[in-house]
C-alpha cells in the first residue's frame, strides 16, 4: 500500500509538470511575416507523428497554392515556444491579400539544420481552414522529411485529400489508432494525451488509481470466496477445464462481481472529468456590490477599447449605470473616437507648419507692441483677442506634442500584446479633448478677428457701431428677457413634467420654448397634454414673449442713429471706398490748371505780348 501511494505521488509530480507544459503548446500563432495589409485568413493545423524521434527542430517553409493565387515562401516560427514536437499539434494564422480559391496543394520543407535525431521530422497530415468560409483542407503526408530515412527527400508537394483518400484504410487506422491510445486508453494517455484535450493528465491518472484501489478493495472482499472457489478447481468439482486449466463457477462469479463494482464508479468518475467545465469566476464583482454602502449614490463603469484596423481608428467606449438613490437606474453611454494619425497627405503638414511660422511672426509683431505701448497695450480690445489666438495656438501645438507621445505609448503597447490585454484610453481621451476645446477657442477668436480685418466695410462698420451704441440697452433687454424666459421655464417644466417627453428636464424644456420662441413647436402636444393649462400657457407665452420682443425696436432706433452719424464721419470710415475718386478729382484740377495756362500762354502770343 505504502509502495502504491508513492508511485501514485511520483506520477501525480510527473502528470502535473506535463499539464504546466502541455498548456504551453495551446494558442493559435500569427506568423511573423504576416502583411498587416493583408486581411483574408487561413488556419494551419500541422500534426507531427508519434514515431521515436518524430519532432525536428529545422525551419519548416511552405508554399500554398489554389486556384486563384499561390502565397510566396512563408516560415513557420513562434517566438515563445518549441515547434513541432513530437506528437504535437501546432496551430498557426496566415494572412493573404485576397482568397487563394479552391486548395490545390501544399509545398512543404524543412533546411535539416536540427543537430542529431532532431533534423528529421515525421509528418501526418496538415489541415487548413478558411476562416471567412470555415471550408477545411486536409492534406495527407505519413512521411519522413528526413536524408536519412525513407527517399531520403526533405521536400514534398502534398496534394489536397479526396474523400476516397481520407476513407483509406491506412489512414483511418493511423487515426484511429493514435486516438484510441493517446486519449481512449486510460494508463497510456498519462503519457500521450493530447495538449488540446481538458481531461488533463492528473485527473487521469487520479481515475486510474481509483481504479486500482477500488480492484484491491473488491478483491480483499471476495478473497475467502476465492479461496474456497480454488479449492473446487482443484478437486474438478463442477470446474470448467481449459486444456490443462480448471476454471470453477465461483471463480467466474468473483470476476464478473469485481469488475461490475470496479468499472460503475470509475466510469462515473472519468466522466464528470471529461465533462467538466471551467467555473465561471464573477464572485469578485458580486462581492464588491454588496460591499457597497446604500446610503451613497453608487454607479457601475464598463470601459471597452475598440479598434478598425481598416481605417486606423480606436474608440474609447464608457457604459454608466448610476444606481439612483430612490431605487431606479440611470445608464449613459459615451464613444469617444480617437484618430491619431492626424497628417494623412502632404498639404496637411505644409499647412501645419506654415501655421506655426506665422504664429512665430505674429508673436514677435505683439511683443514689439507690447514695450512700445507698455499698460497701454492691455487697454485695446483687439490687442486682447491676438492675445487669445496666440495663446489658444501655442497651447495647441504643446497639447499636440502631449498627444503624440501618448500615441506612442499605446501604439508601442498594442504592437506588444497584439491587442490581447485592455489598452486604458482614457487619458488619451482627455488629452484629445483638450486639444479639440484649444482649437475651437482659436477659431472663436479669429472669426472675431475678421470684424478688425473688415473694419473699412461700411456694412461691417455700421453693424459694430451699433452694437457700440446700444449696448446699454441690450444689456437691460437681456436681464428683462431672461426673467421672463426663466418664470416660463419654471411654468411649464413644473406643469408638464409628468405628462410631455420634452419637459422631462429642464433643459429640454428650454429648448422646447426657443422653438416656441421661433414658432416651431406646434400646440398640439401641449393642448393634448391638458385642455385648459395648455392652450392658456402657450397662449400667455406667445403674447407676452412676443410683446417683450418688440422692445428689439430700440435695436432699429439705434441702427437708424448709428447710419446717421456714419454719414456724417464717411470722410475716414469710406476712405478706402472714396479714394479712387479723390484721385481722379485731384489729377481733374491738374489737368484744368495745366489746360488754363495753354489758353493764357496762346491768348498772350496772339496778343503780340
Amino acid at each position: 500500500m505504502i509502495f502504491t501511494s508513492i508511485i501514485y505521488i511520483i506520477l501525480m509530480i510527473y502528470a502535473r509538470f506535463k499539464d504546466k507544459k502541455d498548456i504551453e503548446k495551446l494558442g493559435v500563432t500569427p506568423l511573423a511575416d504576416n502583411n498587416k495589409s493583408d486581411h483574408y485568413y487561413y488556419q494551419i493545423l500541422v500534426f507531427t507523428g508519434q514515431r521515436t524521434n518524430a519532432g525536428t527542430d529545422s525551419k519548416v517553409y511552405f508554399v500554398l497554392s489554389g486556384n486563384n493565387d499561390q502565397t510566396h515562401i512563408r516560415l513557420f516560427s513562434d517566438p515563445h515556444r518549441k515547434l513541432f514536437q513530437r506528437g504535437g499539434i501546432n496551430s498557426f494564422i496566415i494572412a493573404v491579400p485576397k482568397s487563394l480559391g479552391l486548395l490545390n496543394y501544399i509545398r512543404i520543407w524543412h533546411d535539416n539544420t536540427g543537430e542529431g535525431s532532431s533534423a528529421s521530422w515525421f509528418l501526418k497530415y496538415i489541415i487548413v481552414r478558411d476562416l471567412q468560409t470555415l471550408d477545411k483542407s486536409y492534406f495527407i503526408s505519413q512521411q519522413w522529411f528526413a536524408v536519412e530515412k525513407d527517399d531520403g527527400r526533405i521536400e514534398r508537394i502534398l496534394p489536397i485529400a479526396s474523400e476516397a483518400e481520407m476513407q483509406e484504410f491506412s489512414y483511418v487506422l493511423s487515426k484511429k489508432a493514435y486516438h484510441s491510445i493517446s486519449d481512449g486508453h486510460l494508463w497510456f494517455s498519462i503519457f500521450s494525451r493530447p495538449p488540446s484535450n481538458k481531461f488533463t493528465r492528473v485527473q487521469r491518472c487520479t481515475c486510474c488509481f481509483v481504479l486500482f484501489f477500488t480492484s484491491m478493495l473488491i478483491n480483499i472482499m471476495y478473497y475467502d470466496l476465492s479461496n474456497e472457489a480454488d479449492a473446487s478447481s482443484e478437486t474438478h468439482n463442477g470446474a470448467l477445464s481449459i486444456g490443462p486449466f480448471y476454471i470453477a463457477p465461483q471463480q467466474i462469479g468473483i470476476g464478473i462481481m469485481v469488475e461490475l463494482f470496479t468499472l460503475i464508479p470509475s466510469l462515473l468518475i472519468v466522466q464528470f472529468f471529461r465533462r467538466i467545465r471551467p467555473r465561471r469566476q464573477i464572485a469578485p464583482i458580486r462581492e464588491a456590490l454588496y460591499k457597497m454602502k446604500p446610503s451613497r449614490k453608487t454607479a457601475v463603469f464598463i470601459q471597452l477599447t475598440l479598434y478598425n484596423p481598416s481605417v486606423q481608428l480606436l474608440t474609447a467606449v464608457t457604459l454608466l449605470a448610476e444606481c439612483l438613490p430612490t431605487g431606479g437606474i440611470y445608464t449613459t453611454a459615451h464613444f469617444e473616437p480617437i484618430n491619431f494619425y492626424t497628417f494623412t497627405s502632404i498639404l496637411q503638414l505644409v499647412c501645419t507648419i506654415l501655421y506655426i511660422f506665422f504664429i512665430i511672426y505674429f508673436i514677435i509683431i505683439e511683443i514689439r507692441l507690447l514695450f512700445e505701448l507698455r499698460l497701454k497695450y492691455f487697454h485695446q480690445f483687439w490687442s486682447i483677442i491676438q492675445l487669445g489666438i496666440i495663446g489658444c495656438s501655442l497651447g495647441s501645438i504643446g497639447v499636440y506634442f502631449w498627444r503624440f507621445q501618448e500615441t506612442n505609448r499605446i501604439s508601442q503597447l498594442f504592437e506588444q500584446t497584439n491587442g490581447y490585454v485592455y489598452i486604458n484610453l482614457q487619458l488619451a481621451v482627455y488629452v484629445n479633448d483638450i486639444l479639440t476645446f484649444l482649437l475651437g477657442y482659436c477659431c472663436f477668436f479669429s472669426t472675431i478677428k475678421f470684424i478688425e480685418l473688415f473694419r473699412f466695410n461700411r456694412r461691417i462698420s455700421l453693424f459694430a457701431e451699433t452694437l457700440k451704441s446700444c449696448a446699454e440697452e441690450l444689456i437691460s433687454f437681456s436681464i428683462m428677457f431672461a426673467i421672463v424666459f426663466i418664470s416660463f421655464l419654471n411654468l411649464f417644466y413644473l406643469l408638464f413634467v409628468s405628462k410631455l417627453s420634452s419637459c422631462s428636464s429642464l433643459l429640454t424644456t428650454a429648448q422646447m420654448l426657443f422653438e416656441m420662441t421661433l414658432v416651431k413647436c406646434g400646440a398640439s402636444q401641449i393642448v393634448e397634454a391638458d385642455a385648459f393649462l395648455g392652450p392658456f400657457c402657450f397662449t400667455l407665452f406667445i403674447f407676452l414673449v412676443v410683446f417683450v420682443c418688440l422692445s428689439l425696436k430700440k435695436l432699429n432706433q439705434s441702427e437708424v442713429q448709428e447710419e446717421r452719424d456714419c454719414r456724417m464721419r464717411s470722410q475716414y470710415v469710406d476712405s478706402i471706398d472714396i479714394f479712387s475718386k479723390r484721385i481722379d478729382q485731384l489729377l481733374g484740377a491738374f489737368d484744368k490748371i495745366y489746360v488754363d495756362q495753354q489758353a493764357e500762354l496762346l491768348r498772350l502770343k496772339k496778343a503780340g505780348v
